[in-house]
């Protein structure tokens, strides 16, 4: 049939959500009331997330009307309510499970559907209808992030196959959805894994049985120890915030947010990136960062091997000791040069260089699958949330 948003299935329903439920906005408090008290569901336990459960969230003092005011129970769904990109705006998490004595943020907008009409699974998917999604980024504003309001979000419409149509279309992009959990989880142990290769073969190497006490740790008697000047060279790179997309995954503070971690090399040649400058508390910032590359004439490191040696080696280094001046921790070449390293023997290089190369396949075949079921998914909402696809259910299975 033809609606005002467009042609539905016959037997689907469409329904503004101030008719199907209340919303609210999160609780805000100052800063001196967090890191003590009860849970509080920040806007980065729910971002990029589709459920949200019971797990350690931050802490925030509260009373007891707040903590009831603002309560998240099994079947809540919390909307991002600001975000730096228009595209982050609007996304949803789905509470699957009650969270007792917890609060949510400011920067979320709780909806409680109050009608039985969405069926519990079919929540996690239905905000994600592209013409919902649509609707919804039309009705956001944009200042510094965009945003979105009760208002907006009361006056969206909402389409809703029959309860039993619903909680089969749920069922099927469940499928996919555990099976993308399955290779994520494949993909978190294979990387463990080659954190704990990287760790063994780049301190100790294969088979030794001597190791030699040095000014760097106990390494294996038959390797030697250069200075990085010796190894490498060391130039200034581009600016962190002007490296388009496509030049390559140039994330080089990471989770770790200590000064100069690199978190990544680039794989098209022998070279790290390393951070000049930032801090733990903004791990973000980076200008210019250093860009180190391989010494051809260096002939005793082994090509394909130096990435991976020196992305360890330089990771497991206090890099804060070589900072200078004030303020914003910066490093210096001349200093970066001074550090040394243990280098293995070269042909002991090439067998770590395709133990670890071994791994990293792996991790890139199940990348690989990963993002083919992503592309599947992806194409089954568009299908399945608008009708282009219909399927059959049981009319009486209930919620």
């Amino acid at each position: 049939k033809d609606t005002q948003i467009g042609r539905i299935p016959k037997e689907w329903d469409i329904e503004k959500l101030e008719n199907l439920g209340d919303l609210k906005n999160g609780i805000n408090k100052s800063k001196e009331d967090f890191g003590s008290g009860k849970s509080f569901v920040n806007l980065q336990d729910i971002f990029g997330k589709s459920e949200v459960k019971n797990q350690e969230f931050g802490l925030v003092q509260t009373n007891a009307t707040e903590q009831s005011e603002y309560n998240l129970v099994k079947g809540d769904i919390l909307f991002v309510r600001s975000s730096v990109k228009p595209q982050g705006v609007g996304l949803t998490s789905l509470v699957i499970e009650d969270l007792p004595e917890t609060v949510y943020s400011g920067f979320i907008i709780r909806f409680r559907e109050s009608k039985n009409k969405i069926e519990f699974k079919f929540r996690k998917y239905c905000f994600h209808d592209p013409r919902f999604r649509n609707r919804l980024l039309t009705k956001s504003t944009v200042s510094a992030n965009t945003n979105i309001n009760q208002k907006a979000l009361n006056s969206l419409t909402l389409v809703l196959p029959p309860l039993h149509e619903q909680k089969k279309i749920a069922e099927i992009l469940s499928t996919v959805d555990d099976k993308i959990e399955s290779i994520e989880q494949q993909m978190k142990q294979t990387e463990q894994l080659k954190q704990g290769l990287m760790q063994q073969l780049l301190t100790k190497g294969i088979g030794h049985t001597e190791f030699k006490d040095t000014q760097i740790g106990r390494i294996p008697k038959e390797w030697d120890i250069e200075k990085l000047e010796i190894i490498c060279e060391i130039i200034y790179g581009k600016d962190q915030k002007k490296v388009a997309s496509n030049d390559g995954e140039y994330l080089i503070m990471g989770t770790s947010g200590e000064m100069g971690k690199a978190t990544s090399y680039l794989y098209d040649q022998p070279s790290v990136l390393i951070g000049r400058k930032g801090t733990i508390n903004d791990p973000m910032y980076v200008e210019k960062p250093f860009w180190i590359v391989e010494t051809l004439f260096y002939t005793r490191i082994r090509s394909g091997y130096f990435p991976k040696w020196f992305f360890y080696s330089i990771r497991n280094i206090d890099l804060t000791k070589y900072n200078e001046g004030s303020g914003i921790p910066s490093l210096r070449r001349e200093n970066l040069y001074s550090i040394k390293l243990g280098v293995p023997i070269f042909s002991e290089q090439k067998e770590i260089a395709e133990i670890l190369s071994t791994v990293d396949n792996k991790i890139e075949t199940l990348e690989n699958k990963k993002q083919s079921y992503e592309i599947l998914k992806k194409g089954l909402m568009q299908k399945l949330l608008t009708g282009d696809i219909r399927v059959k259910g049981e009319v009486n299975t209930g919620r």
